[in-house]
């Protein structure tokens, strides 16, 4: 299974950088490395993780993880593309009523 980042993703993931950036850019550019290094680990084992309940879908096909406690991925499982799309990155502090955009994605 391959892996790939949406707009919003790689967006999100330059957010998180930004963010450590303001207190160390060797540490940010080392955690945005262990949470990219997450993502990639969801490609094998893709249903490892539980459905994102803000994204029903019969096939079960969004899922979401929780990077250190901290992020939260969205990731859709594509089968017919053997794709795993990461949707978005977000902090576990925020609504998580803008999940529900992610099925446009």
């Amino acid at each position: 299974m391959e892996i790939s980042w949406t707009q919003q993703a790689l967006s999100s993931l330059e957010d998180v950088f930004q963010y450590g950036t303001r207190f160390s850019r060797e540490m940010a550019i080392d955690y945005v490395d262990e949470l990219i290094s997450f993502c990639e680990s969801l490609k094998e084992f893709p249903l490892r993780f539980p459905t994102c309940p803000e994204l029903p879908h019969p096939e079960g096909i969004y899922r979401h993880a929780i990077f250190e406690r901290q992020y939260r991925v969205i990731y859709k499982i594509d089968k017919n593309s053997r794709r795993l799309i990461v949707l978005d990155i977000f902090h576990t502090s925020r609504s998580p009523d803008r999940i529900k955009r992610l099925t446009d994605e």
